[in-house]
């Protein structure tokens, strides 16, 4: 598997990530005191504006593979720091398997 497979995994990953965080953290926030479902406003209570708000919604609710290739790049850009990170505490990869690396 090549670094750049690696990274749409780890991407991939990262998109359900946040997906799921931004689920979660949906339902724990009412739009301006109203209910949730209630979309003709502009804003939420946390200063989202809608239209930041029904994007972000229509892209957690749209499998990684799906989405568009700009929107992509934002999870690749993620993945690409965590594969940077994971290189800079010792982890490198071997085309057989991940390996790490231990300083004596």
């Amino acid at each position: 598997m090549t670094i750049d497979e690696i990274k749409e995994l780890i991407a991939d990953f990262m998109h359900d990530q946040w997906s799921h965080w931004e689920t979660w953290r949906n339902t724990q926030t009412t739009i301006l005191g109203q209910t949730k479902d209630k979309r003709d406003i502009d804003c939420i209570d946390f200063s989202l504006h809608k239209e930041t708000y029904d994007r972000w919604k229509r892209q957690m609710e749209t499998p990684y593979a799906d989405l568009s290739e700009k929107e992509k790049d934002s999870d690749r850009e993620w993945a690409k720091k965590l594969i940077t990170y994971l290189i800079e505490k010792g982890v490198y990869f071997h085309k057989d398997d991940l390996c790490f690396h231990q300083d004596d």
